[in-house]
């Protein structure tokens, strides 16, 4: 599915990096481990890790896109 279907129905902000807002998004993951091309990467604070801090290891591992809250 399109990035743009899956955000379509959602207040949102999209802001791209120079990526392509109309990427196509083959998963969905929120632990580093589950990443994969083409992979939607939640960026999630958790109890011990800030997904937050992992966003640009996620990209290196092939996330297409990023849902951040800062």
């Amino acid at each position: 599915m399109r990035l743009t279907e899956l955000t379509a129905k959602y207040s949102h902000e999209l802001i791209s990096g120079g990526g392509q807002l109309d990427t196509e998004i083959s998963s969905l993951a929120n632990d580093l481990e589950d990443v994969e091309e083409g992979s939607l990467f939640f960026c999630l604070r958790g109890k011990s890790v800030d997904g937050h801090s992992l966003a640009k290891r996620a990209i290196k591992k092939g996330a297409a896109a990023l849902v951040v809250e800062r």
